[in-house]
Parts: structure tokens; sequence; C-alpha cells
């Protein structure tokens, strides 16, 4: 061999290298087959693929190198590889495309016929070669490419649908607006003629100056709807409008509304109650409200208010008068009628004792007992006097005469056990305000005596915080409690006119079962 064949041999050894290495870039499976379907050479595709190693798949069947250990006689690739082999010819290419489930690739395959393979090693020999392509992802992309024009022809079927609907409705809807129109007009005519006759007064301000108005707002204040127009709020309301619209949110219309003072052209002061709310109309921060005129109410009201508070007055007067009748009616009884009969009594008594050797014994015990009878009517005389009218409240005070009462009624009701707590200074209670809780607690005892089958009550009077505190309690059969009852017996109407003319909280509750519980709270002391 020359040195000229050794370059061409080099040259062409180098060629050969250079072409493998262009074969093993490619992303497809290239494989050299000879007649018989054995593997001559593979590209480096085999490997990426997880296929196998390329040096060690030489001389096995493409069906082998694909399928490593396939046995399954009824494998597809495998039948359609060997359909394929027959059908090729000279210089004509057959090509078949499926998805492999072992290599789970959809592929493309190729299959041709050679005489001038760079693979072999014998150039005179003619080979087979294969290309595998995987087509996986472009199949992916078609079929989603696919899925989306079909998606987007229902998409279309389905827009064209609707905009007939549309189209309909739209014609539907121009034949509703123009009856809309017509409706609309007898609309504002019929909220022009509300507006106009309502006995409400309505108003639309702006920067506090009115811009609109409804005919009774300007016979409200007696002016012509053009003059109020040219009006300020402040020329119409004495109130201070600061106060007035700072006293609520204008974001929500308050139910009571606000009670204001106004003037009308004359001059003359009226009462209006004003409800007011803020509103946006065209494109501005306005103030919308409304103004009753309450003027008479108001004057109703004052005098009622007169009366009740007169009312109050004569109340406190007819409390007090009668406390001072009791009073005198107790000391009439104690120093009149009750010396009156202590007197006869002692007067019968020496009677007795003077002549008692010259009376006989029948005459005697009927003197005995006159005079016994005499001294049950001066306790009993004692009794009342004493019940109008304690003597020791004026003389020992507020919590000695409570508990000579606590006393005096455990002797009436012995099975009734007691439970007392009374603050030990009582200086600082006003001698009316004492007489008020003494009364309180006679008329709830007696109560309890007359209708609660109670076995214990519980008395307690406290100051806290300047509070005077009136608890009475017991364990009796209690009521059906309603404010129905005030009014209709059991003293509560009396108590609790008590309470209030002293300027007193009264509660009150009851059920059945539960007894009686009232509480009574005096502030400031």
């Amino acid at each position: 061999m020359d040195i000229h064949q050794s370059k061409d041999i080099a040259k062409l050894v180098r060629a050969k290298h250079q072409w493998e290495t262009m074969l093993d870039a490619l992303p497809q499976l290239i494989c050299l087959l000879d007649l018989q379907g054995k593997v001559v050479r593979v590209n480096k595709t085999l490997e990426k693929w997880g296929l196998g190693d390329v040096t060690k798949v030489k001389n096995k069947s493409f069906h082998e190198m694909l399928h490593p250990g396939c046995v399954v006689s009824s494998c597809m690739l495998k039948k359609k590889l060997l359909s394929l082999f027959e059908k090729i010819t000279e210089n004509k290419m057959c090509e078949w495309q499926e998805f492999d489930p072992v290599i789970n690739k959809e592929l493309t395959i190729c299959i041709g016929e050679s005489d001038d393979s760079k693979y072999s090693d014998d150039f005179n020999k003619k080979n087979l070669f294969v290309v595998v392509t995987d087509i996986t992802m472009q199949t992916k992309v078609k079929r989603i490419l696919s899925n989306y024009n079909l998606e987007l022809r229902n998409e279309l079927k389905k827009l064209t649908k609707e905009l007939t609907s549309t189209n309909l409705i739209l014609e539907a809807e121009i034949i509703e607006h123009k009856q809309n129109l017509i409706s609309l007009e007898e609309s504002r005519k019929k909220y022009n003629c509300l507006v106009e006759t309502t006995l409400t007064g309505l108003y639309v301000m702006e920067d506090k100056k009115i811009t609109f108005c409804n005919r009774r707002f300007a016979e409200i204040f007696n002016y012509t709807k053009e003059q109020i127009t040219r009006l300020e709020l402040h020329d119409l309301i004495v109130s201070s409008l600061d106060k007035l619209f700072s006293e609520g949110d204008l974001d929500s219309v308050n139910d009571k509304g606000y009670v204001i003072e106004g003037r009308t052209k004359e001059g003359l002061s009226i009462w209006l109650r004003c409800y007011h709310t803020r509103v946006v109309l065209q494109d501005k921060n306005m103030v919308m409200g409304s103004v009753i005129d309450i003027t008479h109410q108001k004057t109703m009201e004052d005098s009622l208010r007169l009366s009740q508070h007169e009312l109050q007055s004569l109340s406190e007067k007819l409390l007090k008068s009668e406390e001072e009748q009791r009073k005198h009616i107790a000391l009439e009884l104690h120093d009149s009628v009750g010396q009156s009969i202590y007197a006869i009594k002692m007067g019968l008594e020496n009677i007795l004792l003077e002549y008692q050797k010259n009376i006989s014994m029948p005459m005697k015990t009927r003197f005995e007992n006159e005079i016994e009878k005499l001294q049950g009517a001066s306790e009993e005389i004692r009794n009342i006097s004493m019940n109008l009218r304690p003597s020791m409240l004026d003389d020992l005070g507020l919590i000695a005469t409570i508990n000579w009462f606590v006393r005096e009624f455990n002797y009436l009701y012995p099975n009734i056990k007691f439970t007392v707590g009374l603050m030990k200074n009582e200086n600082n209670i006003p001698e009316d305000l004492k007489i008020v809780v003494f009364r309180i607690i006679q008329e709830a005892l007696n109560n309890i005596g007359k209708h609660a089958k109670a076995t214990h009550i519980k008395i307690k009077l406290s100051m806290s915080h300047r509070n005077l505190i009136l608890k009475v309690q017991d364990d009796g059969k209690g009521f059906e409690y309603s404010n129905s009852y005030i009014g209709k017996g059991f003293g509560l109407s009396s108590m609790r006119e008590r309470v209030k003319l002293s300027s007193g909280e009264f509660q009150f509750s009851s059920a059945p079962g539960e007894g009686v519980k009232i509480y009574v709270t005096w502030s400031n002391i």
C-alpha cells in the first residue's frame, strides 16, 4: 500500500468517524440492519431512550433491541416489522406510525434499503436502515391543538347562538325600553303629584343652600317655592346648624329625627321634626330632608309636661300630707284616746281597790273583766298609733324603727325566719327618705304576711358610693308577674309611687314558686 492509499484510507476513517458522531447527535434512533433484520450499528439515541448499550445490541433483531426480552407472540411491533420487511424494495421507504406501550412513546418508524451505508464495514454489501422518530410531544401538541380547535368551533357555535339570543333580547329590551319611557313619564307625573300634595315638607340642600323644595315645605315657613330657593337654611332654622348636622350620621336616616326650632317669614317661631340624609345627585354630594310641623304637638307636650310636673308636685304634697295626718292621728290616739282609756282604767282600779270589801265576788269579777278589756283597748290603740306613725322613727331613727317593726311582725308570724342586714350609720339619709324606706318595708312585710306563705324573709339596707340600696326578698309562693299587677293591689302601686316621688329606681320581680324580690336604689344621697 503506497502513501497515497494510506492517506485516502485515513481520510475515509475520519469521514466515517465524523459521520458516526453526527448520527449520534441526532434525536432520532438511527439503526443499520442487515438483510436478515439483524442490528449492524445503532446511534447513541438508543442509550438516551434507556433501551440498552449500543455496543451490546449488535446481531440482535430490531424487535429484540426495542423490546428486550419480549416473548409475546402477539406483539404488534414484531408483526408490523415483519410485514414491512417483506414490502421493502430498492429505493423505496416504508413508514409506520404507532404508539408503543413498552417504551411509552408515539413513534414513526421508517425502513429503507441502501447499498452504500456509512455504517457498514463492507462497502459493497446492501443493508437496511431504520429511522425511529419520537413524535410523542408532536402528537400531544397536535392532539391539544385538535381539541383546542374543536373547543373553538364549539365556543364559536355557542357564541353565535348566544349572540342570536342576545339580539333577540336586545330587540325585546328596545320594546321594553319604549314601554318604560312611557311608564317613566307616568311615574314622573305621579311622583310630582305625590311630592307636591304630601303633608310633609321636602327639600334638597347643597352647601346649606336649598336647591329644591316642595309646596308644603314653602307653606310651613309661609314662603313661595321661588322665594325659598333663594334662601339658605339658616334663614329658616333658629337651631344651630352645626349641632343639627353633627348629632347624627348623614349617611343613614335617624328614625326618630331631630326636633328643631324654625322661623316663618313673619318671624314667628315654629317647631319642626326634621329628618335628613346624605345623597348623591348629578355627581354632587347633597342633603335630602323632610320636616313635619309639630308646633301644636309641641305646645300640647309642654302643657302635658307642666301638668305632669304639677301632678307630681301634688302627689308629693299628698304623701307628705298623709304622713302629717298619720302623725297627727297617731299622736291624738296616743295622747287623747289612749290617755283617756288609761285614766278610765286607773279609775276603775281605784274604785275596785277602795270598795273591794263591800263588793260581791260576781261584781268584782265584772270589774276585773272590764279593766282587762280597757287594757286590751289601750294596747290596740298603741299598736294602731305605732303603725300609723311610729314615734320612734323621729325619736330613735330609721334603723331602730326597722328592727322594732321586724320584731313586732315576727311576733305575729312566729314561723317566719328573718335575715336582717342594716347599715350602722344613717346620718346621711334625709329625714323624708327615712319615712319612704320604712313605708316600703312596712308595705312589703304586710303583703308577705297576707299573701306569700313565706318561711324566710331577707332585708338588707346598705350605702355604696352615695347610693342607698334596699333589698327585700321572700321565699313564698310568688306569682306570675307583669306590669298589669301594679295598680291592682299588693301595695306595688303605692311602693312604686313613693320611690318615684323620692327620685329612686324601683325594681320588682316574681314568679310562681320563686317568691318576690324588691330592689330599690336612691342615687347621690
